[in-house]
């Protein structure tokens, strides 16, 4: 972090020092949560843990990106704990170096955030994006190397090394929202397959990771998910969706864009055939 810092610094001095006012832009993504799930309550946090955040970037005279980007509130007793979610210098399509969501399989399963370096290419095979990051979160933290090789139809993606899936925004189509499993667990070992497709209004999407070499007590796991959303038009859109772990969960849903955007996310969840959760969500980005 202290190094990323002091880039970023550098390069901000660069531009005062130069006498240009740096163009700096904002941008907000704000969920307001109601979850009914055992009196979790209001939330800044969707279900499904994406936060709420806002977004400072900058272009440097180098034609660096450089992105701040700050949660609402954080998931207490998470591995990661941080009021930051992302904070990264890159070349757009190059390469990206600071604390930023991992490139593994399509970011529904195994969905966290860690620092990294980045780097993204289609050089080793033709029209085949890769992207490959080393990373070091730090003690009993994610470490290794982690990457996805596919467009944006399919990909394959593999991470090794050490505490992968730790995070509170890893697995929880799997779970309801929490601290995940924390520092010093995880897997060694995850290897994924993600597929999506659209025909006319209707968009099919699968992922399956396999979890493997466990840093702690858990067990080798194996996941799945499948779901079908619907486009009614004007971003209105239904979705159903079915994940298989240790136990199977059934969710359904849908979208309502009520002006642009301000949506409102309504979402029910089901375990082993049991309601246990359901949610509204008023999502403002800007």
């Amino acid at each position: 972090m202290r190094t990323f810092l002091a880039v970023t610094l550098l390069i901000l001095g660069t531009q005062f020092a130069q006498s240009q006012a740096p163009d700096v832009r904002i941008k907000g993504d704000v969920s307001f949560s109601y979850i009914n799930n055992d009196g979790v309550g209001f939330r800044t946090i969707t279900p499904l843990a994406r936060y709420s955040t806002i977004s400072l970037s900058t272009l440097s005279p180098l034609g660096f990106n450089i992105l701040l980007s700050q949660r609402f509130s954080f998931i207490r007793d998470d591995a990661d704990n941080e009021f930051f979610d992302e904070y990264y210098i890159e070349d757009p399509g190059s390469w990206r170096i600071g604390k930023q969501y991992l490139p593994f399989g399509g970011g529904q399963i195994l969905r966290e955030t860690a620092l990294a370096a980045r780097v993204d290419s289609n050089l080793i095979f033709e029209g085949l994006p890769l992207s490959l990051a080393l990373v070091d979160a730090g003690k009993g933290r994610q470490a290794g190397v982690i990457g996805r090789l596919g467009g944006r139809g399919y990909g394959f993606s593999a991470a090794l090394g050490a505490h992968w899936g730790i995070n509170g925004t890893a697995f929880n189509l799997f779970q309801s929202l929490g601290p995940g499993l924390g520092r010093e667990r995880g897997y060694q070992q995850a290897f994924g397959f993600d597929w999506n497709q659209r025909s006319g209004r209707l968009t099919s999407r699968y992922e399956s990771v396999a979890l493997r070499l466990p840093n702690g007590g858990d067990d080798a796991l194996n996941l799945t998910d499948f779901s079908l959303s619907y486009d009614l038009g004007d971003r209105n859109s239904l979705l159903v969706g079915l994940s298989q772990g240790n136990e199977r969960w059934i969710r359904f849903g849908g979208t309502y864009n009520a002006k642009h955007g301000v949506t409102v996310e309504a979402l029910t969840r089901a375990m082993n055939g049991r309601i246990v959760e359901s949610s509204v969500t008023l999502r403002v980005r800007f």
